[in-house]
């Protein structure tokens, strides 16, 4: 290519409008466990079709087999995605023991998606490359 066609090329492309694309952070989703009025607020910091995997935040202990409602807006898409959730696992990891600080967290399988619940999920990891 000649000096004279590149920066013909350069001045067309001054004109054209930038598109600015802001990045979003996929994880972690802030959003909350209610039980009966109760809510626990928690961290998605893992999320599959089947459930996610959540930090606890604060004072809260949740146990497994309990039932709580969740929803959340999936960050990329701004689609909520939510309904009743079963806690399957729970790990608690000992941050200090001198200070006695506990990082908690429990790994929640979703009861019942919709369809479109399940295509957003899908969409969202795709979206953020984790499938």
């Amino acid at each position: 290519m000649s000096l004279r066609l590149l920066n013909w090329e350069r001045i067309l492309s001054a004109g054209k409008p930038q598109t600015v694309i802001k990045k979003v952070k996929a994880y972690p989703i802030e959003t909350a466990l209610d039980l009966n009025g109760a809510k626990k607020p928690i961290e998605v910091i893992l999320l599959t079709t089947a459930g996610f995997l959540a930090r606890l935040k604060g004072p809260g202990i949740v146990h497994v087999g309990e039932y709580y409602t969740t929803s959340f807006e999936l960050p990329v898409l701004q689609t909520l995605v939510g309904g009743e959730v079963r806690v399957i696992k729970t790990y608690d990891r000992s941050v200090d023991p001198k200070a006695k600080v506990v990082d908690r967290m429990a790994e929640l399988h979703f009861e019942s998606l919709t369809e479109e619940q399940r295509k957003n999920i899908l969409s969202f990891l795709s979206a953020i490359g984790q499938k």
